[in-house]
């Protein structure tokens, strides 16, 4: 089969791979679409934290292949992060907080090949998502980004009507958007250096805008405020890998605000922050990182009710022939997700 492997830093290639072999339990997957994350591209650069070569993706969306070659059945998306099954995360579905966790695409093959092995644990632990006919491949691979946003928002606290502050308008951030909408969010505010990326926020639904590239520090708080009758917003997202960002999006919360550090930041990175308006001001910072197995099921439920817009959201698909090409797309500031497919028309 074809499968997309990174054999070590800067060394991305296409080549032919012998199709895995499901033992007992196991499950073999016939992949359709998957997504090139940032994630994916730091792989590409850096090599994988396990053993190289390591077969890329993990947003993925594909078709149970039934045993004995028999053809394909149900359609299904794959949540990546594996737990090792005993813990308390993983007794609660919350793999993506297991210590031991084992993702597609990192540590385990991912799915940028033809076909997929899904490990028997990890079926019977319910990571593959049965995917209604109502939710297109193109939305379907969409599905681990998003859960990954109301995963953020959720544990935010995020209630119906309050004012949410996303810092980013890359892919991920426009999802927090779209997310944040379908969740039942009041205004949401954008805060982004792009301005074509910030227009598609603010077409999925981003009530205000904001170009920091156009204004200091100051101005883009004060545009927040004004923006939020100058209460500042309930919850915020910090989507960008910025210390920085997070220290002003702090500032930025009302009183009882809640804070998500979603974005990983760079290696010796330090916080300087007031304590008092936490205390005071009763603020909240956390940090989340991929879905739960239930955020990926309350997800898939808010796209099956139409609850989503994700329009514009995939702006490019190659196949994965062309997977070089795709990585070096998806790079590009203009694109929002990039998807790789086995072949044209799949």
């Amino acid at each position: 089969m074809r499968a997309v492997r990174v054999h070590g830093p800067g060394d991305l290639r296409v080549e032919r791979v012998a199709v895995p072999v499901p033992g007992a339990g196991d499950v073999l997957v016939r992949v359709r679409a998957v997504g090139i994350c940032t994630t994916d591209r730091k792989l590409a650069a850096r090599g994988t934290p396990g053993t190289d070569p390591r077969i890329l993706g993990h947003e993925i969306v594909g078709e149970i292949v039934v045993a004995g070659g028999g053809g394909a059945s149900v359609r299904v998306a794959v949540a990546p992060n594996v737990g090792e099954g005993t813990c308390r995360w993983c007794e609660a579905g919350a793999t993506n907080y297991c210590a031991e966790f084992r993702a597609f695409g990192i540590h385990l093959d991912g799915g940028m090949a033809e076909y997929l092995l899904v490990p028997r644990h990890a079926a019977a632990a319910g990571h593959l998502i049965p995917l209604p006919e109502s939710i297109d491949d193109e939305r379907s691979a969409l599905l681990e980004p998003l859960a990954c946003c109301v995963e953020g928002l959720t544990a935010s606290g995020l209630r119906a009507g309050e004012n949410v502050l996303v810092v980013g308008a890359g892919a991920m951030g426009r999802l927090h958007v779209a997310a944040a909408l379908a969740l039942g969010a009041g205004r949401v505010v954008v805060i982004g250096r792009n301005a074509e990326r910030l227009e598609h926020a603010r077409a999925l639904g981003a009530a205000v805008v904001i170009d920091e590239a156009a204004d200091d520090a100051e101005g883009v708080a004060s545009q927040v405020l004004a923006a939020t009758g100058g209460d500042g917003v309930d919850v915020a997202a910090v989507t960008v890998g910025d210390a920085r960002a997070i220290e002003a999006a702090i500032a930025m919360l009302a009183t009882g605000g809640r804070l998500n550090v979603f974005a990983g930041v760079p290696a010796g990175a330090r916080l300087s922050i007031d304590p008092n308006p936490l205390h005071y001001r009763h603020r909240t910072v956390l940090g989340t990182t991929g879905a739960s197995l239930p955020t990926f099921r309350t997800t898939l439920a808010l796209l099956a009710a139409g609850r989503v817009s994700l329009d514009g959201m995939v702006s490019a698909t190659f196949v994965f022939e062309r997977a070089v090409d795709a990585f070096e797309a998806a790079a590009r500031s203009e694109h929002a997700r990039v998807l790789l497919v086995p072949e044209e028309g799949a």
